[in-house]
């Protein structure tokens, strides 16, 4: 719920969600997500940083690290935002809507770079549609 609420803007109940789930948290590498989370949010990038450093070590999930990019850009760490965002697109996350809708991605509007993955991303996605529809999943969901 945390980042949930984070994203609704709601940070003084995202917060209080966030310091309690680190409480009872045992998973080192989540724990550091929620810390990255809460810092930001209480204004601390340096231990925002720090703790999102420790998530992302060794990190192989792509979805995962389209939320460390996310904040990575809410911390305007421009080039490191980007790094990851190209971790996600090569990981085989094409959540193209959400590169190019999400606001803490503000930052980084405008930026060729970004723009590029955003185009590589919507590309990738259209082609994985297609894939799909072509070998007849458009059937499989309406049975």
């Amino acid at each position: 719920p945390g980042l949930a609420l984070a994203s609704l803007g709601r940070h003084s109940d995202a917060i209080a969600a966030l310091r309690w789930r680190e409480r009872v948290t045992r998973d080192n590498r989540a724990r550091a997500f929620l810390v990255s989370l809460r810092a930001l949010l209480e204004g601390d990038r340096d231990e925002s940083l720090h703790a999102l450093q420790r998530a992302t070590d060794e990190l192989t999930d792509p979805e995962a690290m389209f939320y460390a990019a996310r904040t990575l850009a809410r911390l305007s760490a421009r080039e490191e935002a980007l790094a990851a965002l190209g971790k996600v697109v090569g990981g085989g996350y094409f959540c193209c809507h959400a590169f190019a809708e999400d606001a803490w991605f503000a930052s980084l509007k405008g930026d060729a770079s970004f723009e590029k993955l955003v185009e590589t991303a919507r590309a990738r996605h259209e082609a994985a549609h297609l894939a799909f529809r072509d070998a007849g999943g458009d059937r499989l969901l309406s049975a």
